[in-house]
């Protein structure tokens, strides 16, 4: 019994030496890309420490009260005109259109669950009415998806290969990610109030070569980004901290 809880024993120990060390959270977060055109203003965004929600955030000083939210469909127009991306969508046997299709709209359905949990009369309801004027429009993008050495091997492809414009790089840390852009609109005055972008990658996932399921460090990160975008509106982000980076189990 002594010789089975010492491991565990000692992972403790690590994670209340370490949990406090912002150069942990550092070490297992993915490495910021650069920002796309989907998002305007670039010289805005401000870079976040690593233990904040995203890489890089703005917000204007003032944002007008809505009566109602609307989660626009995630846009993935960036993802698919990138270099590379025809190529390896016939690589996968042309399977990467309808997967990065479902991707987007299991995105979208995760942030409507989310701000479900935090809609009020007295705060903001959601909609889906694309003509309501008093209104915040939540605009996101998937901008980029790097996988695995090992899939893009499986692929026929090198190593060093750039898939949609994220180099894949020789850290195991820094496999799997997936670059999300989100735009807040004022759709009364069609003014972008607050912005971020983010690369987030699950060091800890076990990803399967079978049926391309790098995918699957995908959703779980899409989730994740849903999450912390709704937390966005319950609370000021200099307040929010991400979770810690070591989980014992992934599923």
């Amino acid at each position: 019994m002594k010789t089975r809880i010492l491991p565990f024993l000692a992972f403790l120990l690590v994670l209340s030496f370490t949990s406090s060390c912002v150069k942990f959270y550092s070490l297992f977060r993915a490495k910021p890309q650069e920002v796309s055109n989907f998002l305007p203003h670039h010289e805005r965004l401000v870079k976040c420490p690593d233990t904040k929600f995203f890489h890089y955030v703005w917000s204007a000083d003032k944002i007008r009260p809505p009566k109602y939210v609307r989660i626009a469909p995630v846009n993935t127009k960036n993802l698919r005109k990138a270099s590379g991306w025809a190529e390896f969508d016939l690589k996968a046997s042309g399977g990467m259109e309808k997967a990065v299709d479902e991707l987007g709209k299991y995105f979208q359905e995760k942030l409507i669950e989310e701000f479900k949990k935090i809609e009020s009369p007295d705060y903001f309801l959601l909609t889906d009415d694309p003509k309501e004027k008093d209104c915040l429009v939540l605009e996101t993008a998937i901008v980029a998806i790097a996988p695995t050495k090992a899939e893009l091997n499986a692929l026929g492809f090198a190593v060093e290969f750039f898939v949609p414009c994220v180099s894949i790089l020789t850290s195991p840390l820094a496999e799997g990610s997936i670059t999300i852009e989100c735009k807040l609109r004022d759709a009364m005055t069609d003014e972008i109030v607050s912005m971020y972008a983010t690369t987030e990658c699950d060091p800890v996932a076990v990803i399967s070569l079978s049926g391309y399921t790098w995918l699957g460090s995908a959703y779980s990160n899409v989730e994740n980004v849903a999450r912390m975008t709704a937390n966005c509106f319950t609370a000021e982000y200099d307040t929010l901290e991400r979770d810690f980076p070591i989980k014992l189990f992934s599923f």
